[in-house]
């Protein structure tokens, strides 16, 4: 949707907007019991199947009383404060994936989707005598993120050993820092380490939406007076920039862009060249 004005002799505008959207289902395929490591019919592609956890475990106490009527075996041994608390949806007094079906989850459920939905753009301009401003604003309105047990850039630690350690990532469960955002920081990924922390849940889900300043262009044409003392039949000088601002409540590592690009060799979980901020000064002469 397009609309350009003019209100007066010396101020116009004109303003895009863009939006867009799709899903994809799956129709027919050939999964009767409708296991949810495969495809099944009803299946909207991006999924995210999930545990609810809303808190770290707070003391030995606490696991001891809680591991007493709920069974935790299946994510692992070992459990200890700081590690995550999951919650036994279906009440069986254990928490697991049931069948593995979408009539058996277990405890899963449907947490998030990692297909983009709402994609927009906002393109918009205004000139005010000789001076014109022009930005682009581009995001995407709903999209979800889970980080891989081995994305450093959120989970910090990385027994495989290529780490990433920032600011962000030392936020860990410790008897100094109770109230930290990522669960304790253990050694091993196994059953015993921090695999058992990892599991898709509804605590570290991420909202990869964003809406970005993509681009901004700030012009100023000298008046044709002065320009054509110079022989110049005209002159216009800009500043311009991208990627300025971002607005987004993903995890502060990533980058929204980036985070869902995937490749070979363990690249991916956000591990990809970051965009720049760019600025630009420049002279558009014509003679």
């Amino acid at each position: 949707i397009g609309w350009e004005d003019q209100v007066n002799d010396d101020i116009s505008y004109n303003m895009q907007l863009m939006l867009s959207d799709n899903k994809t289902v799956i129709t027919e395929y050939h999964n009767p019991e409708k296991v949810i490591s495969s495809y099944y019919e009803g299946q909207e592609l991006g999924e995210i199947w999930g545990f609810e956890a809303d808190k770290l475990f707070q003391s030995q106490s606490e696991v001891e009383e809680y591991t007493s009527e709920v069974d935790l075996s299946f994510f692992g041994t070992d459990w200890q404060a700081g590690n995550v608390k999951y919650k036994d949806l279906n009440g069986d007094g254990s928490v697991d994936i049931g069948d593995n079906t979408v009539d058996n989850p277990g405890d899963r459920k449907i947490i998030g989707n990692s297909n983009p939905r709402y994609r927009f753009s906002i393109q918009s301009g205004l000139s005010w005598k000789n001076v014109d401003v022009n930005m682009l604003w581009q995001g995407v309105g709903k999209r979800d993120y889970w980080p891989d047990n081995y994305g450093t850039l959120f989970w910090g630690w990385n027994s495989r050993g290529h780490s990433i350690v920032t600011e962000p990532t030392l936020d860990y469960w410790s008897e100094d820092n109770p109230d930290a955002y990522l669960p304790i920081s253990l050694e091993s990924g196994g059953r015993s380490g921090f695999g058992k922390d990892r599991r898709p849940s509804t605590r570290y889900l991420q909202s990869s939406s964003y809406i970005r300043l993509k681009s901004l262009n700030i012009g100023y044409t000298l008046p044709v007076s002065f320009v054509q003392k110079l022989n110049i039949k005209n002159m216009r000088v800009y500043l311009n920039g991208e990627n300025l601002l971002t607005f987004t409540s993903l995890w502060e590592n990533f980058d929204p862009e980036l985070v869902h690009v995937t490749s070979g060799n363990r690249i991916g979980q956000g591990r990809a060249y970051p965009l720049a901020q760019v600025y630009g000064f420049g002279i558009d002469i014509s003679f």
